[in-house]
């Protein structure tokens, strides 16, 4: 009997990888094995303790740099040469670490693909990361997914990369829509609606998915546009408000609203245009796309947030259309996950 397949990863956001280990055992069991050094704070949510990982970890990865991957690859290159490809989910800048070994690498693109570089303001290190991924992609050793429209853009206007856009689904929760509760939970700040038994604060740290898929629904005061905790919720079928595409906007720009898309003032020539327009941003939100976000409701004030809340109730129709669009969504994820993993693990 052949090994299974061994893949790597260094990643900083404990949800991606977990989402792409998911697929891989959906698609593969256990003829594909992953080695997930996570060096995310986050490790709790999951019960998994955080590696000490030289080099580069949650101290240092912001000083990135060509000096400190080679530094790495010297500290691990035994170790890394021992793997069959790399997974990258966050962030891109990580794909850097393993070129030199020749192998594939699969980057999964959710959020800003030029970190930390938006935030250092180094335009040195973020051309050097741009050559480094196109070099990879042209080359044909590493293939890119995008969870979201708008990095998916945004990583071909900056790098020249295309990627396959593949929604998240986070089914690793395991948890599914199951209300018990009357009130509907707030995720964002709660002092922005008026008072209402309805509409209660985000549990504490230490809550369990299936504690908050028992509230009736969920709000959200988006802070980004795009978030694993949507994909999230949305895969379980939890009924999600947000506010509209208008009443947004319009909240973002008199600051009642918090929007983080757009990190650090510097970037590239050539680049600003997109990176600094908010339109680019929300016209491409994953809430606002009813190709792979049907079903969200939309609210145009705080009051009429309250007025639908008052009156919601999920017909059996309406949950019938709910769950059979939810299995058409995922099965299409999949197919298209099985698309890029054969071109993955299997390269020509």
């Amino acid at each position: 009997m052949s090994r299974p397949v061994r893949l790597f990863n260094l990643d900083l956001h404990i949800s991606v990888i977990q989402d792409v280990k998911h697929v891989l055992n959906h698609l593969y069991g256990p003829t594909v094995e992953v080695t997930n050094w996570s060096i995310s704070g986050h490790n709790w949510v999951f019960g998994a303790p955080t590696p000490a990982v030289e080099i580069v970890n949650a101290e240092t990865w912001r000083g990135i740099d060509p000096a400190m991957v080679l530094a790495f690859q010297i500290k691990y290159d035994a170790f890394l040469s021992s793997f069959d490809g790399f997974l990258v989910t966050h962030t891109p800048v990580f794909a850097m670490l393993y070129e030199k070994y020749g192998k594939p690498i699969l980057v999964v693109n959710s959020c800003r693909y030029e970190q930390p570089f938006c935030w250092t303001g180094n335009l040195a290190h973020w051309t050097w990361l741009n050559a480094g991924l196109r070099r990879m992609a042209e080359r044909g050793q590493l293939i890119a997914v995008s969870n979201n429209k708008a990095d998916r853009d945004y990583l071909l206007a900056g790098a020249g990369v295309a990627s396959v856009h593949i929604p998240s689904l986070c089914l690793y929760t395991q948890a599914s829509y199951t209300p018990t509760r009357r009130e509907f939970v707030c995720f964002g700040d709660r002092a922005f609606f008026p008072a209402s038994p309805l509409l209660v604060e985000k549990p504490r740290n230490g809550y369990s998915w299936t504690d908050l898929y028992g509230y009736r629904g969920i709000v959200h005061i988006p802070y980004e546009m795009s978030t694993m905790s949507l994909f999230e919720q949305y895969s379980a079928g939890v009924p999600l408000w947000l506010p509209s595409r208008r009443f947004y906007e319009s909240c973002i720009r008199a600051q009642a609203m918090p929007f983080g898309s757009i990190y650090g003032p510097v970037c590239p020539p050539g680049l600003a245009e997109k990176r600094h327009a908010l339109e680019f941003w929300l016209d491409r939100a994953d809430y606002y796309d009813a190709d792979n976000f049907r079903g969200v409701r939309f609210f145009d004030s705080a009051e009429d947030l309250l007025r639908q809340l008052a009156v919601f109730q999920e017909t059996e129709e309406e949950r019938r259309a709910r769950i059979g669009w939810l299995t058409a969504r995922r099965d299409a994820v999949w197919t298209t996950w099985a698309r890029v993993l054969r071109e993955f693990l299997h390269p020509t």
